[in-house]
């Protein structure tokens, strides 16, 4: 069974231990597609080995800092915005659920006037300020 790519890389890098390096080496040379794809792995370490790439001048120190910086900032600025709101769905949810019924008059429902308010409560009579509460002491127990 041929070696995978990994492993060609791997012997042509010298990174493989010493049992393992001799298997491939017999392979190698009983094999013409992995003696083909080993001598390409090494004609590429010798050309990437020869590529002299040049060093940058620019400090980019700063740059990256800044970056950094702005990052940061912008991180606790979502975090306190998100807080914010958070809190103000918890206040508006508290206050939604403590908050008293709305009267009549808000929800655009009819007032009882001072008669039906009476009538409703079992009341005999009502004059602006005598109430008279028949229905709810016997006739012994009303207040004079």
């Amino acid at each position: 069974m041929c070696p995978s790519e990994s492993e060609i890389i791997r012997f042509a890098a010298g990174e493989l231990p010493d049992e393992q390096r001799t298997l491939l080496l017999i392979h190698v040379d009983q094999c013409p597609d992995c003696k083909r794809r080993y001598e390409a792995t090494l004609a590429t370490f010798s050309a990437l080995a020869d590529w002299d790439v040049p060093a940058s001048t620019r400090d980019c120190t700063p740059v990256i800092l800044a970056r950094v910086r702005r990052a940061a900032f912008i991180r606790t600025a979502v975090a306190v915005a998100a807080s914010i709101v958070l809190a103000s769905s918890v206040g508006i949810s508290a206050a939604l659920i403590t908050a008293p019924r709305v009267a009549p008059i808000a929800q655009n429902r009819p007032v009882p006037t001072d008669q039906q308010a009476a009538l409703t409560l079992g009341l005999d009579s009502f004059d602006g300020e005598t109430l008279g509460l028949s229905a709810v002491f016997s006739p012994e127990e009303q207040p004079q």
